[in-house]
């Protein structure tokens, strides 16, 4: 993913038909990256949790949406991962 300026694209696209809907990106405002939830309805930035008015859309520098969660079975290759690195982690704890 790639960082937008607002100067290019103020804010993201409502995605779907919903009435209300919000959009969870990450945004640059005072060169700080913070996680805030873009409010389709209202056409602010809410806060992290996407409950409270956080700033208007005109007060972030950069957006960039956040990347949807990986597949189950993503997942799971990744789980399979890291059991396989704790056992690698073992046996070199055993040798030293």
């Amino acid at each position: 993913m790639e960082w937008i300026a607002t100067t290019d694209k103020l804010h993201p696209d409502k995605p779907g038909l919903r009435r209300y809907e919000q959009i969870p990106c990450l945004i640059v405002k005072n060169r700080e990256i913070l996680l805030r939830q873009w409010n389709c309805e209202h056409l602010v930035w809410d806060g992290e949790d996407g409950d409270d008015f956080y700033c208007k859309a005109e007060d972030v520098t950069h957006w960039m949406p956040l990347p949807g969660l990986p597949s189950s079975a993503t997942i799971k290759v990744l789980e399979k991962s890291v059991q396989a690195y704790k056992a690698l982690e073992e046996v070199v704890k055993g040798s030293m």
